[in-house]
């Protein structure tokens, strides 16, 4: 399918918006949103109905995400507790 990288674009921002809502509506079961959201990018991706296809603007947004995943990831570790040797340490620091 020869499709615009900004129709795919649509397409992954509409299923960001609806896997949370039916992943609230649906109580029958419990899956986390972010399983839901992976299980819905594999059903649109190449492994599945292969809706979406690779291109330069969704590559660079997993880049983009990625990076900014790990961004925030670094900012939730706290040097103050790693200085004191942690919270298990026998108080002697280094």
């Amino acid at each position: 399918m020869d499709h615009s990288p900004f129709l795919a674009l649509l397409l992954i921002t509409v299923l960001a918006l609806v896997v949370p809502i039916l992943s609230a509506r649906l109580r029958c079961f419990y899956i986390p949103i972010v399983v839901g959201e992976i299980v819905a990018g594999i059903i649109i991706g190449q492994s599945g109905l292969n809706l979406v296809e690779p291109s330069q603007t969704l590559r660079f947004l997993t880049e983009f995400g990625f990076a900014y995943l790990m961004f925030l990831s670094g900012l939730e570790v706290d040097f103050e507790l790693l200085l004191s040797g942690g919270p298990y340490s026998s108080g002697k620091s280094f």
